[in-house]
């Protein structure tokens, strides 16, 4: 073609975009309009324009040549597909180098509420969304994720909400990126945008313990306070098993102050502390949420089926021979003086006696002293390497050894004298 021709379909162009014909290639929607362009715009070569292409042919705004990418991924946004919905042409001529010869119909999030629902009504608005930043989480033509979102939703929220995975035990959801299982991402009428509230939040997952609590007789206090189940447990990851916001036994101290705060000795396996092993955290059916039956008052008839829930974990020989030589520590030789204490047909010692059930500063849970009545009556126990010595109010002091029976403490250091 020559220069001239070249130049006077160049002025045709130029003409009909004037008059609103000027989109980004033909078949592009032009302005308020809504027609076909007639043809594409000459390009800063002067490169005649093609010809419009008939109804229902292939977008030529992304073909190989031009955007070919920006709507090839899984999940396309609807409006995308026709461009000028949201696009208009601000220059005769399309594409010019280092210049933007298109623009959008609206500012975001303005030309968003166009199709969507304007947010911002709400009482908590998620900070994107109330500042009109669509963009920050959503590609506005397509992308491999659902929702528009830029990356996975994990990666997204990441962003701006950091370190909520970096403990040892994650939350389900949060481990597979899923914070709309628990939160939406735009507004809610609830604190920290959760789709409900607490426990009805937790127990549409955890529904065994949703069971648990609505067949239980006694139900944990902490269920009925506003942070519900947030009152022991943190959402996203924790350091201590069951997502606990800290060690179960301090949890439980924040509002159980019989637990003594600074005991050296505490009960559980391993001096652990954890109240886990004798109640049940949520709902059960037994005084003081207790996992398995233990007596209420200090004297219990024995019988072979009594303190079920001290045998959960001790071995049930430690009262039941009379004689052991590993049953127990609590004897004098071979006379195990747990037997000797419990079986008693009518005045038989509760564990609770002698021993403090949630923790203290004594060996082996030995109280320091014993309420009876409105007194409390000193222990007075003192262990030894062997064995030891205690002095109750029911009774004159008493020593026992594990390797000489009736051997007791010598007053002289570092003695020791053989009892009668």
């Amino acid at each position: 073609m020559n220069p001239a021709c070249r130049r006077v379909l160049g002025l045709v162009a130029v003409l009909l975009a004037a008059q609103g014909f000027g989109a980004c290639k033909a078949g592009m929607r032009p302005g308020a309009s809504g027609e076909p362009a007639a043809q594409a715009v000459a390009g800063a070569s002067g490169e005649a324009p093609a010809a419009a292409p008939e109804g229902g042919a292939e977008n030529p705004c992304v073909s190989s040549k031009c955007h070919a990418t920006i709507l090839a991924q899984k999940n396309v946004h609807d409006p995308a597909e026709g461009c000028t919905d949201c696009h208009e042409a601000a220059s005769p001529t399309h594409p010019v180098k280092g210049e933007k010869t298109f623009a959008l119909l609206n500012d975001v999030p303005g030309l968003c509420y166009t199709c969507h629902d304007e947010y911002g009504k709400k009482k908590t608005v998620h900070s994107p969304a109330g500042d009109g930043e669509c963009l920050e989480c959503h590609d506005p033509h397509s992308t491999a994720e659902a929702g528009l979102l830029k990356k996975p939703m994990g990666e997204v929220c990441a962003e701006c909400h950091e370190g909520l995975t970096e403990g040892k035990v994650v939350h389900g959801p949060v481990s597979d990126g899923d914070c709309t299982s628990c939160h939406n991402p735009h507004e809610t009428d609830t604190e920290a945008l959760l789709l409900g509230t607490q426990p009805g939040l937790c127990t549409d997952c955890h529904t065994e313990v949703a069971e648990a609590v609505a067949n239980a007789k006694v139900s944990h206090g902490g269920l009925d306070t506003d942070e519900g189940c947030l009152g022991c447990h943190t959402p996203h990851s924790s350091d201590t098993a069951a997502l606990m916001k800290k060690p179960v036994r301090e949890v439980c101290m924040e509002c159980h102050d019989e637990v003594p705060a600074k005991a050296t000795v505490q009960h559980g396996k391993d001096n652990s502390g954890n109240c886990a092993n004798c109640h049940t955290p949520h709902g059960g059916d037994l005084e003081v949420l207790l996992v398995a039956e233990f007596p209420s008052g200090q004297y219990v008839p024995w019988t072979d089926k009594a303190y079920p829930l001290c045998f959960e974990c001790h071995d049930r020989k430690m009262v039941t021979e009379q004689e052991s030589g590993s049953a127990t520590e609590f004897r004098d030789g071979k006379k195990n003086l747990h037997y000797a204490h419990v079986n008693i047909e009518e005045k038989g010692r509760s564990c609770r006696f002698c021993h403090a059930w949630h923790g203290g500063d004594q060996p082996k849970l030995v109280q320091e002293s014993v309420p009876f009545g409105k007194w409390n009556f000193r222990m007075k126990f003192v262990k030894t390497e062997n064995g030891g010595s205690c002095a109750p109010a029911c009774h004159k002091i008493e020593y026992y050894d594990r390797e000489d029976p009736g051997r007791r403490p010598s007053r002289t250091r570092g003695g020791f004298d053989k009892g009668a």
